[in-house]
């Protein structure tokens, strides 16, 4: 892992542009609440990644002509926060409680089932956590905790080495 400090809003932004583009998801409406200046100590590549594959899974789990996905940012005592809100039907009970396991999917015409175990891998590496705090029938918000956020004045003496976007 190459961390670094680095935009929080800068890497959600990047996310959802990668997503709204694909025409597939062309009818779901992603908003994004990012107050200015959140920078952290970050993977970039890595957690672009883990917002890629919860901004996948919350497309695919709206409904096509009204999805709504909403991504918001902010500093709390814990660290760095980002949720990712849609308005789908929910995570079945059924695999609630191993949904960070390898290969459990519901639902879904493409994947096998590894996304949540990455994007827990991810989280993991960066000493953060991600959590369900709610899901049901007016969807689904899985939050992000990255702990050790500073403030952009001081992130800005040590900025992110080159190659953001690069593996």
């Amino acid at each position: 892992m190459r961390i670094g400090s680095a935009d929080g809003g800068e890497i959600v932004d990047h996310a959802i542009q990668s997503v709204e583009v694909l025409p597939e998801f062309e009818g779901v409406e992603i908003t994004f609440s990012d107050p200015d200046g959140i920078t952290g100590w970050f993977d970039p590549p890595k957690v672009e990644r883990v917002l890629l594959n919860l901004l996948f899974n919350a497309c695919e789990a709206v409904p096509t002509d009204t999805g709504k996905v909403n991504v918001s940012a902010r500093i709390t005592e814990r660290g760095f926060e980002i949720c990712v809100t849609d308005n789908g039907p929910g995570i079945p009970e059924d695999i609630r409680e191993n949904l960070f396991q390898p290969f459990v999917s519901s639902g879904k015409e493409k994947g096998i089932g590894l996304g949540l175990t990455v994007v827990q891998k991810i989280m993991q590496d960066h000493h953060g956590e991600v959590t369900v705090p709610k899901s049901g029938k007016d969807g689904t918000t899985f939050q992000l905790i990255f702990p050790n956020v500073c403030q952009k004045e001081a992130a800005e003496a040590t900025p992110y080495a080159p190659g953001y976007g690069a593996d």
